[in-house]
């Protein structure tokens, strides 16, 4: 009939329209890459560019920086930040100090480079947390991350890549201020823990005992390892070879 032909050509002509309707342009969001240094030295850098190292003269931003890193899932409770940075001071003191330290922490960020500083660190529901859209890598947790593979096939070629990988990425001890407070310890402890089992499984602790004497000799109550340039046996226990 003449209202069905109506009807098609009116749908022709719709489906001509949207077929000439512009295609809206489709823009593929970057995301910032921000790697972190902690063993050995601290150092930063956004999409592979460098923080100058005077950027992190103020010991707060700097800590703050790497509690975050540090912390599992890059979360952390904010009074728990508090309570490490400013131990001595009051609620809102602290609370004060936390705010004025986020805006330094995201001013270093955006002079850098990242998209969008503003969501560097958020805050929510009392928990600080670095924006998940960020590509965040730290090599405290690459190094871990190569210590449990190498538990987890034990005995094998893989195991001893991952040991070699593991060692290649421990460059030292956690590069921090001579400020930072207790909040680290556990963490300096857990390092060293792997770094000996990293060293006692590769068949080359002996060789590497001059380099981490000293570290080794302030933790030798933690460990039980008495440090010398005797057998093998007597630097913490029987060798496990890979």
């Amino acid at each position: 009939t003449a209202e069905a032909e109506g009807d098609a050509a009116s749908g022709d002509c719709l489906d001509l329209r949207a077929a000439r309707a512009p295609v809206a342009d489709v823009t593929i969001m970057q995301t910032d890459e921000i790697t972190t240094t902690l063993l050995g030295e601290f150092s930063v850098s956004v999409n592979g560019a460098p923080i100058d190292a005077a950027r992190w003269k103020f010991k707060h931003p700097r800590l703050l920086w790497q509690m975050l890193c540090l912390a599992p899932g890059h979360r952390l409770s904010r009074d728990e930040a508090a309570e490490a940075l400013w131990p001595q001071a009051g609620v809102q003191a602290s609370s004060n100090r936390l705010y004025h330290t986020l805006h330094a922490l995201r001013g270093i960020f955006s002079d850098a480079g990242v998209s969008d500083a503003r969501q560097l660190v958020q805050l929510q529901a009392g928990t600080l947390r670095l924006d998940p859209a960020l590509t965040i890598d730290v090599d405290v947790h690459r190094f871990t991350q190569a210590v449990a593979d190498a538990r987890a096939c034990n005995g094998s070629d893989a195991a001893l890549a991952a040991l070699e990988g593991a060692r290649a990425i421990h460059a030292g001890e956690l590069a921090l201020a001579a400020a930072a407070g207790g909040w680290f310890t556990p963490h300096r402890q857990a390092l060293l823990r792997d770094r000996v089992w990293v060293l006692e499984h590769y068949d080359i602790f002996e060789m590497a005992v001059d380099s981490d004497a000293p570290l080794a000799v302030e933790h030798a109550g933690l460990l039980g390892v008495s440090h010398s340039r005797r057998s093998p046996d007597e630097l913490g226990g029987p060798m496990v070879r890979v």
